[in-house]
């Protein structure tokens, strides 16, 4: 971290508040204005959204100490110029785990899914405070946010979709499943599907085409299918392809120069000349 923000760590006697009283006297002026009356976020990230407009608001009314005329805001600008590019500071450690059986992961008793066909395979967590990236052969196949209930699992539905496939009726009662809260355009077809039969199997193709073109496409793909009134796979199979479908270029020229030119061959006509001359017809009579 030190060689990521380019500082030098500077040692202190622990719980010597007097070795750097200026730091500290800021620390609790800065809590007081901050965080007094008392506040509450529902996340982290309101609490940085918070903390980022306050700095913002501040540094455009604060002086900059060596100038008093210029405010911090100001001086800011003028050396945003020669400021190099910064890319954010990856907090996470790394672990290889295994995978069980029932395509999870195990970290700090809490069990996280990965896609069914990395059972038994060996990945390598990245573990944030705030989530947990598991990846394969260099290529994410799982993100989860962290959890820290204890022998608690995580799942994502989507990694199932392969024993889905050979199972449909796991979708009913299968545990990753329990819970699932689907869009409402993909709930109100689900209700149509398992009306009719194999309505396990259709349910299981429109996951399909979620995971394979993306929730948004397939979501939207639904939805008109169902305007239309055609509660099929099919249909919404259909719909897909045709939003997906690649934008054919225009030409504006209505007079498109011929790579090859076609050329007259006159000499074919001499052929069926001669063919008729020397085929035979049988009689009518």
């Amino acid at each position: 971290m030190m060689n990521h923000f380019l500082i030098e760590p500077v040692a202190c006697t622990p719980a010597s508040g007097w070795e750097k009283g200026q730091v500290e006297r800021q620390v609790q002026t800065l809590r007081k204005r901050l965080f007094r009356p008392l506040l509450a976020f529902s996340s982290l990230e309101e609490l940085n959204d918070y903390l980022r407009d306050w700095c913002i608001r501040q540094i455009q009314i604060q002086s900059w100490v060596e100038d008093k005329q210029q405010t911090v805001a100001q001086r800011l600008e003028k050396e945003r110029e020669k400021l190099s590019p910064f890319k954010p500071y990856l907090g996470y450690r790394t672990t290889r785990l295994l995978v069980n059986t029932s395509a999870l992961i195990l970290f700090d008793t809490h069990k996280y899914s990965v896609p069914c066909h990395l059972c038994g395979k060996e990945v390598i967590a990245q573990i944030g405070a705030q989530e947990i990236v598991l990846v394969y052969q260099n290529q994410i196949v799982a993100r989860h946010p962290r959890q820290f209930i204890k022998g608690g699992t995580s799942y994502h539905p989507l990694h199932y979709l392969s024993a889905l496939k050979k199972k449909p009726g796991a979708l009913r009662h299968g545990e990753p499943f329990q819970g699932w809260v689907l869009p409402p355009a993909i709930k109100t077809l689900q209700h149509h599907l398992l009306k009719q039969p194999r309505g396990d199997k259709a349910m299981v193709k429109l996951l399909s085409l979620i995971a394979d073109f993306g929730e948004e496409v397939g979501v939207t793909a639904t939805e008109l299918a169902l305007e239309q009134g055609l509660p099929t796979v099919e249909a919404v199979l259909n719909i897909i392809l045709r939003l997906t479908e690649p934008t054919v270029p225009k030409i504006e020229s209505r007079h498109v120069a011929l790579r090859c030119p076609p050329k007259a061959n006159l000499s074919q006509f001499d052929q069926l000349l001669q063919y008729r001359r020397t085929t035979t017809f049988p009689s009518l009579k």
